[in-house]
């Protein structure tokens, strides 16, 4: 586990270079998980907690880059909600899943991505590079790394609906109710309930661990977007189309909350 600590702790020299809150949050949630792991032998519920709040705190850093860097329907997004915030880790697995299921098919020209750091106009980001699927085989080094563009237009749309496609149906519900779930999971760690106060779990370790992972997937994210701005660079129509799916997520629960409760009434 500290191995994974470490390479969290890699990040720093990204924040290092943010501004204002995006800096502040990346810290903290470096702070958090990092107690996290020290609060395991000693206090297991309080060390999940932190785990939970470095985890927000990194999805904060990132939501508060978007906006600041004015991403279409970023406005939407709200760092200070909860079920924004643990909607952060879902998407950027989404995404994962999506070049998964891509990379499959004939014809997809990358393979074998590799994220190194690297110098963007005079501070640390992280960068992306694929091996070329062609003969004899080729490296490219897109820049900005998420910058993925299409002869003749704006991708965002066209990839807002092939990742919207693994929303559909029960999915749906499914992935939301997990949002929801976590971001209301702390409150079981912390207070007593109608059966007793709360337990120690048994599995403290392995939801550490699985926050560490999230906190270093969200802070490379941050890497491959904070530092890759306008005007040196342009954005990214991936990113964008990762923010109207998070948005079409959200107001989707929220209309089928207002029906829910309607029914009741």
């Amino acid at each position: 586990m500290e191995e994974l600590l470490a390479e969290v702790k890699q990040h720093s020299r990204v924040i290092e270079g943010c501004e204002g809150k995006i800096k502040h949050a990346s810290r903290n949630a470096v702070a958090h998980i990092t107690q996290a792991v020290y609060l395991l032998k000693h206090d297991p519920l309080m060390a999940m907690f932190r785990a939970i709040c470095a985890e927000e705190e990194a999805a904060t850093a990132l939501i508060c880059s978007v906006k600041q860097q004015g991403y279409p329907k970023s406005e939407y997004l709200k760092e200070m909600d909860h079920s924004h915030k643990h909607c952060v880790i879902v998407l950027i697995q989404v995404v994962r899943e999506w070049y998964l299921q891509s990379s499959q098919l004939d014809g997809f020209p990358f393979r074998n991505p590799k994220f190194r750091f690297a110098d963007v106009q005079g501070r640390d980001g992280i960068e992306l590079g694929f091996e070329l699927v062609i003969d004899p085989p080729s490296y490219v080094v897109p820049q900005p790394p998420l910058g993925l563009k299409e002869a003749g237009g704006d991708l965002s749309e066209k990839l807002a609906a092939e990742l919207g496609k693994l929303f559909q149906g029960k999915k749906f519900e499914t992935i939301w109710r997990r949002i929801r779930d976590s971001g209301s999971f702390r409150n079981k760690l912390l207070y007593a309930g109608p059966t007793g106060r709360p337990g120690i779990p048994l599995k403290a370790p392995l939801f550490v661990e699985q926050k560490i992972h999230a906190v270093g997937a969200i802070l490379m994210v941050l890497g491959l977007i904070d530092p890759w701005r306008e005007p040196n660079y342009y954005k990214s129509d991936l990113v964008s189309a990762v923010i109207q799916v998070m948005v079409r997520l959200i107001e989707t629960s929220n209309r089928n909350s207002r029906q829910r409760e309607s029914g009741k009434g």
